[in-house]
């Protein structure tokens, strides 16, 4: 297995010291504060995971 990952994982990286991507102009909430911006989004994505984990730890134990 460990020979074929690293052949994909060439096969991905390669072509991307060739032909790099564009970098586009930030949206306009993160142009004016990307930190807070950053912040508040992360927290509510960091938020949703928390409640999916504490979802299936309740569900779990309803169960039993």
């Amino acid at each position: 297995m460990g020979p074929i990952l690293l052949i994909l994982i060439l096969c991905v990286c390669i072509p991307l010291l060739f032909a790099p991507a564009s970098v586009s102009a930030p949206a306009a909430a993160f142009a004016n504060s990307p930190f807070w911006t950053g912040l508040n989004e992360g927290y509510q994505t960091m938020d949703i995971l928390a409640a999916f984990c504490f979802g299936i730890l309740i569900t779990t134990n309803i169960e039993k």
